[in-house]
């Protein structure tokens, strides 16, 4: 899918000319074709690579307390402006206006969570208890 740049003549110059510069016009195309805007088609490859991949495997735990065993597979999604990534197993999610505010995101939630099952005497009802062991496969506490 392309896009186009319409803009004006005075802001197109020649290469290797100061912008100041106004180019003749018959240097830059026949007169026949020259109008008060040039349109310049800007043009995407069909195949270009997406800068937000569709799964990662998180690896990026940033609170000091805790330690991956190991990586937590993540897919990632985007509703709007908005990028989330979820963790299925336990439906866990970060999200932000980019992936890595996504991922920042998601590396403090997991974190508050994990502290919040295992810090806390309260006996756990619901799925809190599955959670907290699935939890306890992928991040454990560092030893002090």
């Amino acid at each position: 899918m392309g896009a186009t740049a319409i803009l004006p003549e005075s802001l197109v110059s020649e290469p290797g000319t100061k912008s100041s510069e106004t180019p003749a016009r018959r240097e830059i195309l026949p007169p026949q074709e020259w109008s008060d805007h040039i349109v310049i088609p800007i043009l995407r490859p069909k195949d270009a690579a997406n800068a937000r991949p569709e799964s990662v495997m998180f690896g990026a735990l940033r609170d000091p307390r805790l330690r991956l065993r190991q990586p937590i597979p993540l897919r990632t999604e985007k509703q709007g402006n908005m990028i989330s990534v979820v963790w299925d197993e336990i439906m866990e999610f970060g999200c932000g206006e980019t992936f890595s505010e996504a991922v920042s995101d998601f590396s403090a939630t997991i974190a508050e969570l994990f502290h919040a099952l295992t810090e806390e005497d309260t006996n756990l009802s619901g799925e809190l208890p599955q959670t907290k062991v699935i939890l306890s496969r992928y991040i454990e506490a560092r030893s002090r």
